[in-house]
């Protein structure tokens, strides 16, 4: 008998693993869990895999703070260097 399709996904679900589906023109990860309570699996249209763990999700308000950080810390750091390359 062939193995399942996503028998190595059912397996690490069964030992815990928290699977993501993405469906069909969806643009990010989504809960399978959640979504369907473990028992639906499709065939077409959809791409699973186990949760990484080391994943960060950040909200606009948090990319956008931790951009404006980083664009002043290049700034600082570039009217330092113009400053040592005016003394010279």
């Amino acid at each position: 008998m062939k193995p399942h399709k996503h028998a190595d996904l059912i397996k690490a679900w069964a030992d815990g693993a928290v699977i993501e589906a993405k469906y069909y023109k969806a643009t990010g990860w989504t809960d399978w869990e959640e979504q369907h309570g473990g028992f639906i699996w499709y065939e077409g249209g959809a791409e699973y895999r186990i949760k990484p763990s080391n994943l960060l999700v950040l909200n606009d308000e948090q990319i956008i703070q931790i951009t404006n950080i980083l664009r002043k810390m290049v700034i600082d750091e570039f009217e330092k260097e113009l400053k040592k390359w005016s003394k010279q």
